[in-house]
């Protein structure tokens, strides 16, 4: 095991193990890596495990082909499982000459976090050694700083709700890990926007953020391709695929919606790390960071056969729970200020501010397309208005339906808020669902499952009382 210090300078540098027995690469590495990195040098598994007891680096780089055994990957995969026996949190890079596919599978499944083939671009390796040693760090600390986050967080994570908290809390601590995501929650409660903040926190905010809608893709009678490269052939108004993620995050969008047939794919890409393949031609490493979000209760879908239940417990390592509008009232006024604010400065109103009144209906309304319905709302004040200052009637909200005055619990209120909301935008469209969800800032099939939840007869006629809805398409 040799050792390199630098004295008469504190160490403050992280210290990196590189277990290679191949002289020239260590000296190589000594030469790029020394003035970044405190190097501990390791030629075998022996002086390998010595100088991880006694120096517990946070960083490994790690070659597979080992003495005794330099023909093959076995020596240096026995030195990768026994440090994650002694760290599950350290940073472990493989950089090995193996280059097949089977054995960057084998690496990655038995805990690495990156496959490097040698040669090794200089600027590539310190990018994912940098990466991995904020991971590390982080992981350590157990959740990002507070003062990590962005000064001005996107609206949909604004607030001081307990269930605002709790988000932002899971959203620090996933951050600093690779686990794959699940983020539920209503239609415009800011799922994305959630995903987003993830990659931009985590040490993939250097790679791509790769959204896909999973809505918009079908099945192909030829489709092992559909999963290697770009899934133009699966989204051709998309034009992007798992492979463009690369080393940043692949965001899917509504997965309820995945074909079985493509779960079935996307199931067996995370568990060989291998994207697929097109006719002789060699796969390549899945090495991107998944988030998924969906509306529906996922695990209730995998239970009726429609959603793979092990592609479900693949995905939901970790799950975030977007809350609606509606459950995090006392959040509603910051929210608000901070769109109005957007918007005033976008359509050249900067002094436009609210008049209690307005504020105090906000706060009133159960806004059932949440996020998303109230920018809807408060973009149009702010385009149609003429004063200075937006009062309760430049929002177009319906007032309070008077059962809402009556003593009974605040939930129970919301849904009676919720579902006069709703009946009123369908009888104000004649009974059609595409109009009154555009109004109401939500989708089609969002509106139809609240007229199912709410218990809204879609066969009344367009004259029927409130607690009815009109007829619908």
């Amino acid at each position: 095991m040799e050792k390199l210090a630098y004295r008469g300078k504190p160490n403050t540098k992280p210290t990196l193990l590189v277990v290679e027995d191949d002289e020239t690469t260590r000296a190589q590495l000594k030469w790029a890596l020394g003035d970044e990195y405190e190097l501990c040098l390791a030629t075998d598994r022996p002086s390998a495990l010595e100088a991880f007891r006694t120096l517990r680096p946070h960083l490994a780089l790690l070659d597979l082909r080992l003495p005794p055994r330099t023909d093959g990957p076995t020596e240096g995969l026995a030195v990768l499982d026994a440090i994650r026996e002694l760290d599950a949190e350290a940073q472990i890079i493989v950089l090995s000459g193996q280059t097949d596919q089977e054995t960057a599978r084998l690496a990655l499944n038995q805990g690495a976090c990156d496959f490097l083939r040698k040669p090794a671009r200089l600027d590539e390796l310190r990018d994912v050694l940098r990466c991995r040693s904020r991971c590390a760090t982080l992981g350590r600390e157990g959740r990002l700083p507070a003062e990590a986050l962005p000064e001005a967080m996107p609206e949909a994570l604004q607030g001081r709700s307990p269930q605002m908290r709790e988000v932002l809390d899971n959203i620090r601590k996933v951050a600093a890990t690779d686990a794959p995501v699940l983020i539920l929650g209503e239609t415009g409660t800011g799922k994305e926007t959630a995903a987003r903040t993830i990659h931009g926190l985590s040490c993939r905010a250097h790679g791509a953020f790769v959204a896909i809608t999973c809505g918009s893709l079908r099945e192909d009678p030829d489709a092992d391709h559909l999963f290697c490269g770009p899934l133009a052939a699966a989204a051709p108004s998309q034009g992007v695929g798992i492979g463009s993620a690369a080393e940043g995050t692949l965001f899917l969008d509504g997965v309820h919606q995945l074909p079985l047939g493509l779960q079935a794919r996307l199931l067996r890409i995370l568990q060989s790390r291998a994207i697929g393949t097109i006719g002789e031609r060699e796969t390549d490493l899945f090495a991107a960071r998944l988030i998924a979000a969906t509306s529906m209760d996922l695990q209730a879908t995998a239970r009726t056969g429609s959603f793979l239940e092990e592609l479900y417990y693949s995905l939901a390592v970790v799950v975030i729970q977007m809350p609606p509008l509606r459950e995090r009232q006392e959040d509603i006024r910051t929210v608000a200020r901070s769109l109005l604010r957007r918007f005033a400065n976008q359509h050249r109103k900067p002094t436009l501010a609210f008049e209690p009144d307005a504020l105090q209906a906000l706060e009133r309304y159960p806004w059932p397309g949440n996020l998303r319905e109230l920018e809807n709302c408060l973009q149009r004040a702010v385009i149609l208005t003429d004063c200075d200052r937006l009062r309760a009637e430049h929002l177009g909200l319906k007032p309070l339906s008077p059962r809402l005055r009556t003593p009974h619990g605040l939930k129970a209120a919301r849904r009676d808020a919720e579902r006069d909301t709703i009946v009123e935008a369908l009888k104000r469209h004649a009974g059609k669902v595409s109009p009154a969800a555009a109004e109401l800032g939500i989708s089609r099939p969002t509106l139809y499952a609240l007229l199912r939840k709410l218990n809204i007869e879609r066969s009344s006629s367009s004259s029927s009382p409130t607690g009815a809805s009109p007829n619908v398409e």
